[in-house]
């Protein structure tokens, strides 16, 4: 794979960034009763930003393990990896924002009423995914963080059946989503929130990037114009389709844009927003809930408005590069020392 393919995956990433964000945004803006003339578009005619985005990053999921797959040597040097590329941010955040706000304040864990055992649901990264059905401790990150943790668990065996049975694994995930989709209710969690459901995504971004090679500008060029009609045109079908076919549509639009790509600067900025985009996701709520509560019941002029969702997003992005940097500079120490440690021996 060139590195053009390697560039549309940052790409896409980048893209869901800015939809999330937009869309929590406006979400934190109506929480708070702030009012403003010409807020960015949230909802289009079928589903909101945040469908679309979280679509995305879950398709863009798939493909990008499925990209890196093949330079692990064992299973223990990917589940490794994935560890390191989840938690320890996400612990280090979590720490940090307890003890910047909840000890002074007394807020957050130190001021609930729920069982300190329900702890180890943010340990373990699923306390977002939990929160509509358990009394956690959530407070960073996405809803879908510990959907994603479940599907890099069961990557490599997703991986096994794409490669060794390529054409009938299509076909029973198919079967598969149409199945829940069609025949079971969800009361537990939104249908758009279940794993059973938004397997398919990922396993579809697996596919992408393992047998299209190319996307013709014939199928480019029509998955922009039915992005549009997506986007602008209310469509009779159930909602879960709706989310699915804008995700896929957009996935594959994106892809034939970022072709269209040349910009070395561009495609560098893109780079460094991708490589902080998993502590941006951690950060960005509470730093949108902090920020606009401040504002609560205000008004702003549209020109106040868009400088301040700019410099909201530049202000978490250059938080999310301080942590990213912090990380990766900890990282090195450690390697550097067991290297050394090796020669010593």
């Amino acid at each position: 794979m060139n590195q053009r393919r390697v560039f549309y995956l940052d790409f896409i990433r980048v893209v869901s960034i800015l939809l999330i964000f937009i869309y929590h945004f406006n979400v934190a803006m109506e929480d708070f009763n702030i009012s403003v003339p010409f807020p960015l578009l949230t909802n289009t005619c079928n589903v909101t930003l945040g469908h679309i985005g979280v679509s995305l990053f879950l398709l863009l999921s798939g493909a990008s393990l499925t990209y890196t797959y093949p330079k692990y040597k064992t299973l223990k040097d990917f589940y490794k990896k994935r560890f390191l590329s989840i938690f320890p941010a996400f612990w280090l955040i979590y720490l940090g924002l307890f003890l910047w706000f909840d000890v002074p304040e007394h807020t957050g864990i130190l001021a609930s009423e729920t069982p300190l055992w329900y702890l180890i649901f943010s340990v373990i990264g699923m306390d977002g995914y939990l929160y509509a059905v358990l009394p956690t401790f959530y407070s960073i990150g996405e809803w879908f963080l510990g959907m994603i943790i479940i599907l890099y668990v069961l990557f490599p065996f997703f991986h096994w059946c794409m490669k060794k049975f390529p054409r009938i694994f299509f076909i029973v995930m198919l079967i598969w989503y149409f199945a829940w989709t069609r025949l079971f209710s969800f009361s537990l969690f939104p249908i758009e929130r279940s794993i059973l459901i938004r397997v398919f995504d990922f396993v579809l971004g697996m596919y992408f990037i393992a047998y299209i090679k190319k996307f013709s500008i014939l199928i480019g060029y029509f998955s922009i114009l039915g992005s549009i009609i997506f986007l602008f045109c209310p469509l009779p079908l159930p909602f879960i389709d709706q989310i699915e076919l804008s995700g896929i549509f957009i996935f594959v639009a994106l892809c034939t844009l970022s072709t269209l790509i040349t910009s070395k600067r561009l495609s560098k900025i893109c780079m460094y927003i991708s490589q902080c985009s998993y502590p941006f996701f951690l950060l960005h709520h509470v730093i949108l809930s902090r920020l606009l509560h401040k504002h609560m019941d205000a008004s702003f002029l549209a020109v106040e408005y868009f400088i301040i969702i700019i410099m909201t997003f530049l202000y978490t992005l250059f938080l999310a590069s301080g942590i990213e940097r912090m990380l990766q500079t900890f990282f090195g120490y450690l390697k550097e020392r067991k290297a050394q440690s090796l020669v010593k021996q």
